[in-house]
């Protein structure tokens, strides 16, 4: 997982996340609240007015765990039903239960700045076809490509491939070629 690198406290200066450990690069992966803290910098940025001299140029999303309160088509049940556990446990006190913003993102009231107000100019999300996460994330891209965000997404699905493979299967021909994508990403912004 990729994730912004902030000076001490700037995530909790300018990003209303409660309670979110500081995000690290190398911490990202297994921790939920991570990724949603890099989701939700990206989401409120401009909202929070950072300094003139700090900008978000882009975000990386790789194999995102979004929810909601209601399950979507091709959502399997029993996946759904665990990740509604799951977040309760990670966001107690959240709002509108899976519909927290910091949750689903793409959630009806989730307030402002929704998805149009993406802060960063360019998106990169990356899902794999067999993580039951997949939907959501496939969900969101859609959501942000039909939305106001004038930005540029990318978005790329490993094929035959679980949740955050690259970890465990990082010589493998599909992690390279996810690796060599979010790389070509980074370099775009010579």
């Amino acid at each position: 997982m990729i994730h912004f690198a902030f000076p001490s406290g700037v995530t909790k200066k300018y990003v209303d996340i409660e309670d979110d450990p500081k995000p690290t690069h190398q911490q990202g992966l297994g921790r939920p609240k991570r990724l949603h803290t890099t989701c939700n910098v990206a989401r409120t940025w401009r909202k929070a007015a950072p300094p003139a001299s700090a900008r978000i140029e882009g975000v990386i999303l790789l194999h995102p765990s979004f929810c909601g309160e209601q399950r979507l088509e091709d959502e399997a049940k029993e996946f759904w039903e665990a990740n509604k556990k799951r977040w309760a446990v990670i966001f107690p006190g959240a709002s509108n239960g899976s519909d927290d913003p910091r949750i689903n993102p793409m959630a009806a009231g989730a307030g402002e700045p929704g998805l149009a107000k993406l802060a960063s100019k360019k998106l990169f999300v990356s899902t794999a076809s067999e993580d039951p996460r997949a939907p959501r994330g496939r969900a969101y891209c859609d959501a942000v490509r039909t939305g106001c965000w004038t930005g540029k997404l990318q978005w790329f699905e490993s094929q035959g491939k679980g949740h955050c493979f690259f970890v465990h299967d990082y010589g493998s021909h599909e992690a390279v070629e996810l690796m060599d994508r979010a790389v070509a990403f980074l370099r775009s912004f010579k």
